[in-house]
């Protein structure tokens, strides 16, 4: 049941609607990141968000030969433990073409492949799923 729940997951993020809901994180001298609220989900401790990142410059990496406007990824976020991984980046040009997308399989044993920086973006997106989870917190009156 648990591998179920696992996998619905991963795979319904990847079927987004248009009704992305695209809440500002902060802004930083290569540009600026959000998180989809509408896409945010909370299982125990674990955080599934996709993240927007605005590169003002474009950035260019090797793998991709073309420059890098937006990047979206989706990542889970473990709050306890301060690790995250990534789940699937996809990178887009200057009209919001697909440059290059890529998943990634995580396994139950390593399920958090990177620590959570104090100051880092990853950081600031974990405390923001933070707030915007609370907030959904329905209140006992």
């Amino acid at each position: 049941m648990l591998i179920l729940v696992y996998i619905i997951q991963i795979i319904l993020p990847l079927f987004q609607s248009d009704s992305e809901n695209w809440v500002p994180v902060e802004n930083y001298r290569e540009g600026k990141l959000y998180v989809d609220a509408s896409s945010l989900k909370k299982f125990d401790d674990d955080y599934y968000v996709w993240v927007l990142e605005e590169h003002d410059p474009p950035v260019k990496i090797e793998s991709i030969d073309k420059k890098i406007y937006k990047t979206k990824t989706y990542f889970v976020i473990n709050k306890p433990s301060k690790r995250y991984s990534i789940i699937q980046i996809i990178f887009y040009d200057i009209n919001n073409n697909v440059l290059k997308s890529y998943s990634y399989n995580i396994s139950e044993q390593v399920k958090y492949t990177s620590p959570i920086l104090e100051g880092s973006k990853i950081e600031s997106v974990m405390i923001q799923c933070i707030m915007l989870t609370d907030v959904r917190k329905p209140t006992n009156n």
